[in-house]
């Protein structure tokens, strides 16, 4: 009786051990199916858009929590275009902290160039910063020209699942059916915090969601929020918002198409340095570090500008490096109707005056009667 016993418990444990083993298997082969259907639909998204131009709505709010005077905020509408990862944009500002009317930033696979357009700089009224390119990252944006994504990859700032999977084992990242049809992922992303995603069903599993949590946070340190919409059969980054919330800092970007039409066809001359529209005189400073020669200016001839010199790299290192002459128009004389204007309003103020005063005269002398 022992020993029938000891066999059917050893067989019971034995049908228990297969059954969570069928059980963990099935849950990762969900897991695993939910990878590859969430990393098709961003291949697909991001292969099939390649070149685009739109009208956009942005805004960014920055303030210090320690310091709250210490604030920046900016508001514009803003013209994108972009073919085959360069792009072209041009922000028209209605708001922003340093003053600046209008900037246009460049980048054609070489550098990033950055044009303001503001009166408090003198004499020209623009300036024009030259940014390398930052490595590594598979994306490249001009977050020091202010501006803090690329818009030819909005997605991947989302999340990148190839470049997570160079870093993170596909056994670490989960990902799951909601009960609302939808997948949701999550792995780690360096000691306890870890980073949550969300690709909804009515986006075709393009991620509209990235959440990442540090490791004692309840809420997200950093969100990442898009909607998408199609364009014909294209998919593409309709708006896009990013929120970083630290015990020093809040920040927020925002950005929204008015209109987008995918697969646009964009002129090259967009990725030349004529696009920067730099008034003659003004002054171009590179920040690259292995820039031989860091100030350029814009010459009077616009020849130096020409397209056929190639890269704006090269059309940057073709620029004088003296300041041209600028001249100075000289201010027109007076109009004679100011003149007329100027002397009748003083001789009324006059008149005023005199006439008050005789008034108060009057009325003295009549109480001292």
């Amino acid at each position: 009786m022992a020993t029938r016993r000891s066999q059917r418990l050893a067989f019971a444990l034995a049908v228990a051990l297969v059954g969570e083993c069928v059980t963990s298997w099935a849950a990762d082969a969900k897991g695993s199916e939910g990878l590859r259907i969430v990393q098709a639909a961003t291949d697909a998204a991001a292969s099939a858009l390649v070149s685009g131009m739109g009208e956009a709505t942005y805004k960014h709010f920055a303030r210090s929590k320690k310091d709250p005077s210490q604030e920046a905020h900016a508001e514009a509408q803003l013209s994108v275009a972009f073919d085959r990862g360069k792009y072209r944009l041009e922000f028209r500002y209605s708001k922003h902290s340093l003053k600046t009317e209008r900037q246009i930033i460049v980048y054609d696979g070489t550098a990033i160039f950055s044009n303001r357009f503001t009166k408090n700089i003198h004499p020209v009224g623009s300036h024009t910063d030259v940014f390398d390119v930052p490595e590594g990252q598979g994306k490249v944006r001009p977050q020091l020209a202010g501006f803090p994504w690329d818009v030819t990859k909005l997605h991947s700032s989302l999340v990148d699942l190839n470049r997570v999977l160079k870093n993170v084992s596909a056994d670490k990242i989960q990902v799951i059916l909601s009960p609302e049809g939808d997948y949701v992922g999550q792995f780690p992303s360096g000691g306890n915090s870890f980073v949550k995603f969300e690709c909804p069903r009515k986006y075709g599993f393009n991620v509209g969601r990235t959440s990442i949590y540090g490791s004692s946070s309840a809420k997200p340190v950093q969100e990442f929020i898009a909607t998408w919409k199609k364009d014909g059969d294209v998919w593409y980054v309709d708006t896009f918002s990013e929120e970083f919330d630290s015990s020093t800092r809040q920040e927020r970007s925002e950005m929204h198409y008015n209109k987008f039409t995918a697969n646009a066809k964009v002129s090259p001359e967009l990725f030349t340095m004529a696009a920067l529209e730099m008034p003659a005189g003004s002054r171009i400073l590179d920040h690259r570090p292995k820039t031989a020669q860091p100030i350029h200016y814009v010459p009077h001839e616009d020849k130096a500008l020409e397209k056929q010199l190639g890269t704006m790299v090269e059309q940057l290192q073709s620029l004088p490096v003296e300041r041209p002459h600028v001249p100075h128009t000289a201010p027109a004389p007076p109009s004679p109707y100011r003149r007329v204007i100027f002397w009748s309003t003083n001789a009324a103020i006059v008149l005023a005056i005199v006439g008050l005063s005789v008034a108060l005269w009057r009325l003295r002398r009549k109480r001292n009667r």
